[in-house]
């Protein structure tokens, strides 16, 4: 990511609401830092819940990126199987 943009590091738990909608309610989101030194793990957690209730639905980044990563390897095969379908 080129820009020149200068990140800072998560120390503190970030909420923001957003413009995404579930059931017509603003979803929310909370991204805070989870340190865990007895089991060597720095990592982040994002929570997200509808706006104006009280329920949180958590998950890390570590699991954020093993998903994303499953979801480019299933495109990279489906475009592939499409590449040999056109070559047949």
């Amino acid at each position: 990511m080129g820009g020149g943009v200068e990140m800072t590091y998560l120390k503190k738990p970030v909420r923001r609401s957003t413009p995404a909608k579930y059931r017509g309610r603003n979803l929310v989101i909370q991204i805070e830092p989870l340190v865990l030194p007895q089991h060597n793990i720095s990592t982040a957690i994002i929570k997200v819940k509808e706006k104006g209730r009280r329920l949180w639905h958590e998950i890390t980044l570590d699991e954020i990126f093993w998903i994303a990563g499953k979801k480019y390897a299933k495109e990279q095969a489906k475009k592939k199987k499409e590449e040999r379908k056109k070559k047949k």
